[in-house]
């Protein structure tokens, strides 16, 4: 494979239910990095309905800073940034709330830091 086919490789169209269409990455290891330094210390393995509960708390208080982190980084058509410099770049404030939501789960997911990803991994190994 050559670099320019792995390029192709980190890159996906994700439509929203109303047919706007968005070009995302997946994740690299800055992005990566900070966003792990929000989640900070997450149990892994088996959850108990009580830590999946206590995850999704923190998570919903730190959706402000995942967001910042996540979709600036993540989305490249159209540009999304925290301060836009062009007519050509969307604000973050400018996205909908739903656009922001589908777009992070979509970019976890393609990053594969989903437990779905996890699970495909283990088919793999």
């Amino acid at each position: 494979m050559s670099a320019e086919e792995y390029r192709k490789r980190v890159y996906k169209d994700v439509t929203m239910p109303d047919g706007f269409v968005f070009t995302i990455r997946k994740m690299n290891y800055k992005t990566l990095t900070a966003l792990l330094d929000v989640y900070g210390e997450t149990p892994t393995g088996e959850l108990t309905e009580q830590q999946k509960k206590e995850i999704g708390d923190k998570i919903r208080k730190q959706l402000p800073s995942i967001i910042s982190i996540v979709i600036p980084a993540c989305v490249v058509k159209p540009k999304i940034s925290v301060n836009p410099t062009s007519e050509a770049e969307l604000a973050l404030d400018d996205v909908e709330p739903g656009h922001l939501l589908t777009l992070v789960n979509a970019i976890t997911d393609f990053s594969g830091l989903t437990g779905q990803a996890a699970e495909e991994r283990k088919s793999f190994q």
